[in-house]
């Protein structure tokens, strides 16, 4: 399918004579394309598409600014567009290309026509200007509806966007990824739709507006914007998804308003590498939450329920002792997760700790468990600094990785009442003393290794202590576990 593009640029050359030249012919042109090294500020006039944005991605390497406020982006079908990122398999007999890999996050594995690549009318193409490593600054078109997926990932020099006025944007996923410079999104009040990632480590970027149109702030979509000191969250936002602000270390205060009705902290497992919703938030110290919220309340800036039953999340910044509330029953996955706080206590009517509830907890020295636990989520105190703990007598499993990595633990008191010990409990904890009080070790489920170390890759700790119920030393010699550790029996005593 042939295509004539009918454009105008004005040039500024840098370091030529020809800076001002008013070229009128089409974008490859032996005139500039023999210039196109000299290019680093261009106007477009006219009308494009994305056989357009290729040439300039990949053969106007030092444009620097590009303004495109009287452009007309119209649609087009064909291979010569940007999508070169695409690898895919076409099935003869069925008539179907499958997507076999797109860049980054994009679905894989979608069956689409054979002629797929098709761009749409006034949409910045997907990958339009991916890497460029130039571009410093862009003016985008008054008529602009979309920016695709990708448009500018990864153009780590661009500093500055201006999107039109009076107008709606759709800004697709990762539109923006890794762009290290972006400092400011001219009315960014514009854009009604934000896709996933799409700012996602954009480091310098210090402010931003949020439409009053948008109603979900999906995965990652501000990730590692570490300049960011602010956000508000209009009332049109209901949702916030898995890793949102993720990495913004100089957030300080959220305020969840009343129409904010999920967010997604327990989510972090929805995919791999996942970061929760405020992870890594290093200076952020409270939320606020409007009082109609049916979902959610705060008590000193920790985030709960509506009832206050369950303990959601606590800033990473709180530092100190944390006595736990007595209304709540349950702490949440992920709820203080690298956590600055040294020391817990809990209150006697907490049945459950979610999973990575204290995960990589580096100041936390000392845990008051109540009688009333009942459950102990995986991993739950994994990588933390806890130094000695004794497991309430209702709980009834230690799960997979519960204590692992927790190098400075020293001591576990485990009640009768526990009767499986989960996969890698204990990996490269520094245990050195472990109660027991089962009078037969024999009908509990341990799965093996219980005590691997990474460090020196040895499968027990030998050096452990066993501490054992009086009489029973043949029958956890006899266990293909326990046998393992040095085992000293205690002297009679009523079981626990």
């Amino acid at each position: 399918m042939k295509r004539l593009f009918v454009i105008t640029f004005l040039i500024v050359l840098a370091c030529s004579v020809f800076s001002q030249e008013v070229i009128r012919d089409t974008l490859r042109s032996n005139n500039l394309y023999h210039k196109r090294f000299d290019v680093t500020h261009l106007t477009v006039l006219g009308k494009i598409d994305a056989g357009t944005f290729k040439f300039m991605r990949d053969r106007l390497l030092n444009l620097t600014y590009l303004d495109l406020s009287q452009v007309k982006i119209v649609s087009y079908e064909g291979k010569e567009g940007t999508n070169s990122n695409i690898i895919t398999s076409y099935n003869r007999q069925e008539g179907t290309t499958k997507i076999l890999y797109m860049y980054r996050a994009e679905s894989s594995n979608s069956i689409v026509s054979a002629d797929f690549l098709k761009y749409k009318d006034n949409e910045i193409p997907n990958s339009a200007f991916q890497s460029h490593k130039n571009l410093k600054e862009v003016i985008l078109p008054q008529s602009l509806v979309s920016i695709g997926y990708a448009a500018f990932a990864d153009c780590i020099n661009l500093s500055s966007i201006k999107i039109p006025q009076k107008t709606s944007i759709i800004v697709n996923g990762e539109a923006f990824f890794n762009c290290h410079s972006l400092t400011e999104i001219s009315n960014s009040y514009n854009i009604d739709s934000i896709g996933e990632s799409a700012f996602n480590s954009c480091r310098s970027l210090r402010s931003f507006t949020i439409s009053n149109n948008v109603s979900q702030i999906g995965r990652y979509t501000f990730r590692n914007c570490a300049s960011l000191q602010s956000i508000i969250i209009p009332k049109s936002v209901r949702s916030i998804k898995v890793g949102a602000f993720a990495g913004c270390s100089e957030l300080t205060a959220i305020h969840i308003h009343e129409n904010l009705t999920h967010i997604g902290f327990e989510q972090i497992y929805e995919a791999r590498y996942s970061k929760g919703v405020f992870e890594e938030c290093s200076k952020l110290t409270s939320f606020s939450v409007a009082k109609n919220n049916p979902v959610f309340s705060e008590i000193n800036g920790i985030l709960y329920n509506k009832e206050q039953t369950k303990l959601i999340y606590c800033p990473e910044s709180i530092e100190g002792e944390f006595t736990i509330p007595p209304s709540v029953r349950e702490i949440a996955s992920f709820a203080f997760r690298n956590s600055n706080i040294n020391s817990v206590i809990f209150s006697e009517n907490i049945q459950k700790i979610g999973r990575e509830t204290f995960y990589n907890c580096r100041r936390l020295t000392t845990v008051e468990l109540s009688d009333s636990l009942k459950e102990i989520g995986t991993a739950a105190f994994s990588c933390s600094t806890i130094q000695t703990i004794e497991l309430p007598k209702g709980i009834k499993e230690i799960e997979v990785s519960t204590f692992q990595q927790c190098g400075r633990l020293k001591s576990i008191v485990i009640p009768e009442s526990v009767s499986k010990i989960g996969d890698a409990a204990f990996w490269s904890s520094g245990l050195k003393t472990i109660s027991v009080y089962w009078q037969d070790p024999e009908p509990i489920i341990v799965f093996a290794p219980l005590f691997y170390d990474y460090t020196n890759g040895r499968s027990y700790i030998r050096e452990c202590i066993l501490e054992i119920p009086f009489g029973t030393r043949d029958k956890y010699l006899a266990h293909p576990v326990w046998q393992n550790l040095q085992i000293e029996e205690r002297k009679r005593e009523k079981n626990k």
